[in-house]
């Protein structure tokens, strides 16, 4: 478009060139508000999601220091009661699972910031001082290795459940909301009997 010569000589914006500026302009300001705002959600997510790994390795080594330390209390009992269940993805259902935080039942170690629940083996929170809250999920299952003999074939083993177990552990964030709208991660780790 060029601008018509106007009082003497000197090219001014007609007021459509400059409605088309404000317009253009208005929606790159827009879309840059709207990248913002992805960059600081896909921030805050990577920041809770480190958060959830540190918290699941802390819980790990948690769960394998009691396993070790009474492995015939936490691990493998002769009654069949056991303090991490053993069972495939877990006995609670969601509804269940909803209602923890108001749950009074929750118990405390005095070294650590992990909740046992007194009614419901295998459930755990954590609270963090930022008011974080975290419900955590633990059964264990048989471990099975895999194999290779000098002729190449494959093979798996399962070792005695009074050797090792399979500890899964799930985590679902945060617990004020319902159990179905969370996000969850589910973790995997061996502990071994130190005395077996």
């Amino acid at each position: 478009m060029s601008c018509a010569p106007r009082y003497g000589g000197m090219q001014r914006f007609t007021l459509i060139e400059v409605l088309m500026a404000i317009v253009i302009a208005g929606i790159g300001i827009v879309s840059l508000i709207g990248f913002m705002f992805t960059v600081v959600t896909t921030g805050r997510d990577a920041a809770i999601e480190t958060r959830v790994a540190l918290i699941s390795s802390e819980f790990s080594h948690y769960i394998s220091h009691r396993a070790t330390a009474d492995w015939s209390a936490f691990i493998d009992t002769s009654d069949g009661t056991f303090a991490v269940p053993v069972e495939s993805g877990g006995t609670y259902n969601r509804d269940e699972l909803t209602d923890l935080p108001e749950d009074p039942s929750w118990q405390s170690d005095t070294d650590s910031n992990f909740f046992d629940h007194s009614t419901r083996p295998g459930l755990y929170k954590i609270v963090e001082a930022d008011g974080f809250t975290a419900s955590i999920r633990i059964w264990q299952d048989a471990v099975v290795s895999s194999v290779v003999d000098p002729t190449g074939a494959h093979a798996e083993v399962e070792p005695a459940d009074s050797d090792a177990a399979a500890l899964h552990v799930e985590v679902s964030w945060p617990m004020s909301k319902s159990y179905t709208s969370r996000r969850r991660w589910l973790f995997y780790t061996t502990v071994l009997n130190p005395t077996p």
